[in-house]
C-alpha cells in the first residue's frame, strides 16, 4: 500500500498535466470530482472552466473524454457524484452559487435530467448533496449570505421531480457545507452541516 506522501505526489503530478483552463470562482467544497464511473475502468476528474463548461477528464489517459458546453449561465462552483444503482447510471450534480441553480446530469449520456432554478431568493446557494432514502434520491441544499439584513433561508430538500418536499426552518445561521450520512446501525439518515468555515482549522 502506498503512503499518503506517495499518493499526494502522484495526485500533484497528475494535476500538473490537466487542462490549466480549470476554474473555481470561490473557495467552496467539491470544486472538482474524482471518481470511477460504473460503465468503465477509467478514473474521471470532473471540473469546470471560465466558459462554464463541465469537463470530464480521463485521469489514466490524461485527456478530455467529454465536455458539456456552457452547462450553466454563471460560474460553476460545486460538484457532487452519485451512483444510481436502481437506474444503472452515474449522476453528477453541478451547482452555480450566484445563479442559485442546480443541474443533475446523467454522465453516461451527458443528458441534463433535472434543473432546480432559483433555489434561494436572496441568499447564495453554497452547497448541495444527494440523499438516498428508501431507494429514492433527494437533493439537499444550503445557503449563505454576507449581509445581516438579509434573512437566513432554510435548508431545503427536493425530490427528483423538482418538487420541494421539506424545509428545515429551525436553522438560523449560514450553512457553508452540507452532506448526508446513513447510519447502518440505526437505519437512519443524517444531514450534516458546516456553519462557519473560518473556524474549521482553529
Amino acid at each position: 500500500m502506498s503512503s499518503w506522501n506517495e499518493t499526494e505526489e502522484l495526485l500533484n503530478l497528475a494535476f500538473e498535466n490537466i487542462n490549466p483552463d480549470s476554474f473555481a470562482q470561490y473557495e467552496l467544497n467539491n470544486t472538482f470530482l474524482l471518481f470511477q464511473p460504473s460503465f468503465d475502468d477509467l478514473i474521471y476528474i470532473v471540473f469546470s472552466n471560465k466558459e462554464k463548461d463541465i469537463i470530464c477528464y480521463d485521469f489514466t489517459k490524461n485527456k478530455v473524454v467529454n465536455q458539456i458546453k456552457k452547462a450553466h449561465k454563471d460560474y460553476i462552483t460545486n460538484f457532487r457524484y452519485y451512483l444510481d444503482n436502481k437506474n444503472i447510471r452515474d449522476l453528477i450534480l453541478s451547482l452555480s452559487a450566484d445563479e442559485k441553480n442546480i443541474k443533475i446530469w446523467n454522465i453516461n449520456n451527458l443528458e441534463c435530467i433535472l434543473e432546480l432554478k432559483q433555489v434561494y431568493s436572496k441568499c447564495q446557494l453554497y452547497s448541495a448533496c444527494f440523499l438516498e432514502d428508501k431507494n429514492d434520491i433527494f437533493i439537499v441544499t444550503s445557503h449563505h449570505t454576507s449581509f445581516s439584513i438579509v434573512p437566513v433561508e432554510p435548508i431545503k430538500v427536493y425530490d427528483f421531480k423538482g418538487n420541494k418536499i421539506k424545509e428545515l426552518n429551525d436553522i438560523k445561521e449560514n450553512t457553508f457545507y452540507i452532506d448526508s450520512f446513513y447510519d447502518n446501525k440505526l437505519s437512519k439518515n443524517f444531514i450534516i452541516r458546516g456553519k462557519n468555515s473560518s473556524r474549521l482549522f482553529r
